[in-house]
């Protein structure tokens, strides 16, 4: 670089000399056959200022405006300032180092941040959002000029403006196809950027249309290395950081763990790809991630593994060692009744999969005789999961049954039951399968089952409940719900197949079945006695009736006695004075007499009945009496009377 400025020294002094001879008059060819304009000699940072050092004095902004001839005559003429448009046109042709690249494309290798119309990342934080929108996005028209990739992931990457500058994320969206070519970490681009917002308090560029590669530079200076306990702020944010000594304190969530190193403690990892099987407890590298805002927590979060990432070929989490994690858990279903509280929240034999929950004793509500149940009360409108961890052993094409007595006594709340299968290596097969049926406002246990079939591959069965609010829990801030006798295990045949019960409705109770007698008339472990209502004083009979047991019920009949003399022979009188009373048309007068009405008819419609059983008989046919009739109030005494003995 110093040799190339002594040259240029030489080789003006070398021209004024000339000059001041009288030689080389211009006449619009640059006879030196070389711009003796100063060549730029920047290896990493155009330090360029808009003016040309060239001798006399150049003012040049960038962009030289000269026709194409050079009219300098031992000064340099120009007006004042040099415009240069991208190439140097003096003498028809600038021969400077083959083109004079300052003006608009740095082409160094390191950071040229003195390009026109160019926009700070610090100036794009400074952008006003919309205060009304959780995340708020807004169009603009900004480039951002010669900064430095240092993180890639699937949806998007980062820029910084240099080791210790501003940094933001350029957001390209969930499986969006990418309007220009995917960066490496390292490139210096210049990114053109069309929207701007923010996620979850997260500032980040919402669109891009290009990208261009102006250079290339490592990565290393740009990450921070927070394993001394440090805790990122809001200076870290967008920036790549990495922790060597980290350990999984949690996991909160599906892909966010809560980790501490150094003295930092409470820390939120988010790890998209974290390998499932690392313990609490064990410790690790974090090899990179990047600081990003969720709310009202800055979290660490990387989204990379050899297996599925495609600009790192080592993993964002390296040297895992599980030797500081506990023992595992043995689980069992030895608590599946909820006696055993010598653990509680969760109770022995049971994962907590979410944390916004309580899954305590109650010695108030239980199913059965005596003993406690499990209440879970929830807070969280996210769903929340409570899984036996036991690993009920299963074979393929088999029916399974999870089944929990449960008290929902709670309209802000509701639960239903889920089954999930796994192989032999206890990994988890295909999807879990919920129930259709949720639970209902009821205060009674209710017993609420579902089964489903276990697919190939399958060798152990577990079984979970998940938490629901209804209406962000109405005017309450919970739910609570009270689960009984758990159980998980093959399909038992359906009991009531043998039809078990002699009357009643039959109940199957896992592998077993009861008979439900209620309101039959029956009684007995298949309801196959019946009930005397009338000797256990349980019929409704009146004091006017009389009780008769029949099968599965009784009946009442009256104990008014109907007589001949009060209540018949009026009858026959208003109705046969005359034919029955003295003339003894039909061989009798059954009107006059209760004798009479006792006599054998000689009706041919009345064979083997007495004279007042043919009467009613002639009556209801219409045929008696002749000319009249009886009302239907009559009818039903002399029927009562018949019925009744035909007392006199």
């Amino acid at each position: 670089m110093r040799q190339s400025r002594f040259l240029s020294w030489i080789l003006i002094a070398l021209f004024v000399g000339t000059y001041a001879c009288g030689n080389g008059d211009d006449t619009g060819s640059d006879t030196s056959g070389t711009d003796t304009t100063q060549t730029d000699t920047t290896t990493g940072e155009d330090t360029t200022t808009g003016e040309d050092t060239t001798t006399g004095e150049d003012t040049t902004t960038g962009e030289d405006t000269t026709t194409g001839e050079d009219t300098t005559t031992g000064e340099d003429t120009t007006t004042g300032e040099d415009t240069t448009t991208g190439e140097d046109t003096t003498t028809g042709e600038d021969t400077t180092t083959g083109e004079d690249t300052t003006t608009g494309e740095d082409t160094t290798t390191g950071e040229d941040t003195t390009q026109a119309n160019c926009t700070t990342i610090g100036e794009l934080k400074a952008l006003e959002l919309p205060a009304d929108s959780e995340n708020p996005t807004i169009d603009i028209d900004h480039t951002i000029c010669g900064v430095t990739v240092t993180y890639v992931y699937n949806d998007g990457f980062f820029i910084q403006e240099g080791p210790e500058g501003d940094a933001t994320e350029v957001y390209m969206g969930v499986n969006n196809a990418w309007p220009f070519a995917t960066p490496n970490p390292g490139d210096i681009v210049d990114v053109h950027a069309t929207q701007w917002g923010a996620y979850k308090g997260h500032l980040e560029i919402k669109g891009a249309d290009t990208m261009t590669v102006v250079g290339s530079t490592d990565v290393a200076p740009y990450v921070i290395d927070l394993s001394d306990g440090t805790v990122a702020t809001d200076d870290h944010e967008s920036r790549v950081v990495s922790v060597t000594g980290a350990a999984l304190d949690a996991n909160i969530t599906g892909n966010v763990k809560t980790i501490s190193y150094g003295g930092a403690t409470d820390v939120q990892l988010y790890a998209k790809y974290f390998p499932d099987d690392i313990c609490e407890g064990a410790t690790f590298d974090i090899t990179r991630a990047v600081v990003v805002r969720y709310e009202d927590i800055l979290q660490l979060k990387n989204s990379c593994t050899s297996t599925n990432c495609f600009w790192y070929a080592d993993d964002d989490i390296a040297n895992v060692d599980e030797g500081t994690c506990p023992a595992p858990i043995v689980y069992n279903n030895d608590n599946w009744d909820f006696e055993d509280w010598t653990e509680s929240d969760p109770p022995a034999g049971f994962i907590k999969e979410d944390p916004d929950f309580t899954a305590l004793q109650d010695t108030e509500v239980f199913h059965g005789d005596a003993g406690s149940s499990c209440e879970l009360t929830w807070t969280s409108t996210q769903n929340q999961d409570f899984r036996a961890g036991y690993f009920v052993p299963a074979v393929p094409n088999t029916d399974y049954t999870i089944s929990v007595w449960v008290m929902d006594n709670d309209a802000n709340g509701r639960v239903r039951l889920a089954l999930d299968f796994y192989s032999a290596d206890e990994t988890k097969l295909g999807n879990t399968v919920y129930s259709s049926t949720y639970s209902e406002d009821s205060a009674d246990w209710v017993h609420y089952s579902h089964n489903a079939t276990a697919p190939e591959g399958t060798a152990f069965v577990r079984g979970f409940i998940r938490m629901y609010d209804v209406s962000s829990f109405g005017d309450a801030d919970s739910a609570t719900v009270n689960i009984d006798d758990w159980a998980t295990g093959e399909t038992p045949a359906d009991p009531c197949d043998a039809n078990p019960c002699a009357n009643g409705t039959c109940v199957p109770d896992g592998e077993t079945a009861t008979c439900d007698c209620t309101d039959t008339g029956y009684e007995g472990e298949t309801c196959e006695t019946d009930i005397d209502e009338c000797a256990t004083g349980t019929d409704t009979c009146t004091a006017e009736e009389t009780c008769e047991n029949t099968a599965g019920g009784f009946t009442c009949s009256s104990n008014t006695v109907v007589g001949y003399a009060a209540d018949v022979q009026p009858i026959l009188q208003a109705s046969c004075t005359g034919c029955h009373t003295t003339a003894g048309n039909g061989g009798h007068n059954v009107a006059a007499e209760y004798s009479e009405a006792m006599k054998l008819s000689n009706h041919p419609s009345c064979t083997d009945m007495t004279v007042g059983e043919c009467s009613l008989v002639r009556v209801i046919d219409g045929s008696m009496p002749i000319g009249g009739s009886v009302s239907a109030n009559d009818i039903a005494i002399l029927q009562a009377w018949v019925d009744g003995g035909m007392q006199p």
